[in-house]
This record gives structure tokens, sequence and C-alpha cells, in this order.
């Protein structure tokens, strides 16, 4: 008996299995389609929200009992139901310390990972973070931290958007 027989491939998505225009080559297609055919779980890792992976995860073709890993590790869904099985999420106290860090930078974009959109703390959605929503096929919606709060979805990450020079300043103050 084979001992060392591989029984699970975690594959990272962003700079891994997409190519530079962010599609899944075929190649990559064929190879996992082989390994999820010799029973081989294929389980997707990566930092976008799940409707940046649902694309994605659609043109590979696998079963309906895979394993997703997302908003980088703070998330587990099985992709049967797509059921949310784990999660790790921020506070109200994270989010509002996070939005303190901040307050004194105004061309510095906070914004949030819900289960469904991308939230940005203000009056409007700064163009590149319309752009980032974008790529992982999602929409950002302006809100304030009261308004995200009552639409009560689980909040995955944060991050802060800005072009290079206003995001530096803001990183070495």
């Amino acid at each position: 008996m084979n001992q060392n027989k591989v029984k699970l491939i975690a594959i990272d998505m962003d700079g891994t299995l997409l190519d530079s225009q962010k599609e899944i080559p075929a190649e990559n297609i064929k190879a996992i389609q082989e390994a999820a055919a010799a029973g081989i779980k294929i389980v997707l890792c990566t930092g976008r929200p799940r409707s940046g992976i649902l694309p994605h995860f659609e043109k590979l073709g696998l079963s309906e009992e895979e394993y997703i890993i997302m908003n980088n590790g703070c998330s587990t869904y099985e992709t049967k139901n797509w059921k949310l099985l784990q999660y790790e999420s921020l506070s109200r106290s994270e989010m509002e310390e996070l939005l303190q860090a901040c307050e004194d930078f105004p061309e510095v974009a906070l914004t949030f990972t819900g289960e469904k959109t991308y939230y940005v703390v203000g009056d409007e959605v700064p163009e590149l973070v319309a752009y980032d929503a974008g790529t992982v096929f999602t929409e950002a919606k302006a809100r304030s931290l009261e308004e995200i709060f009552a639409e009560g979805q689980v909040i995955f990450q944060a991050m802060y958007m800005a072009d290079s020079e206003p995001l530096d300043a803001f990183q070495n103050a």
C-alpha cells in the first residue's frame, strides 16, 4: 500500500493558479480536473471574497463537494451549498479602531470585506476601490460605520486603500 498517496491539494489563486490576466490556464484546469477525478480533494485558497472565486470555481468544473478557504484564511466554505463552515471576523471595536487610525488621512479609504459586499467607510466610493471590487466581481458601497453594523454582514477583513503617496504617508505616520 502506498502511504504517500496525495489526498488533498490546496491551491492559492492570485499569482499561482491564475495567470497575469486573472484567468485559469487550460492546462491548470485539466490538471485539477484529473486530480479531482483521481479522488484528490481540491481546496482553493485565496484572499478574495466569495464573489471573487465563484466564476473561477465554475470554470474548473469541480464537484459540489469541495472546500474553499477565502478572505485570507478568515472563512471556510463547503461548495455544495456554499455554506460558511468556519470564520474569523472583525469585531465592532476592531472596526472602530481601524477607522480611528485613518481619520487624519482623508485620501485613505477604509474598506471592509463582508460576505457579499465591499464597504467603504464614507460618503463615496473612490475609483481605486470600485476598480478593486470589480476585479473580484462585487460592488463597493459607501456607508457609515453604523450603517455597516446595521446591515449585519459578517466582516472578514479590512483594507486601507489609496494611491501610493497618501498610503505611504499613512503607513509612516
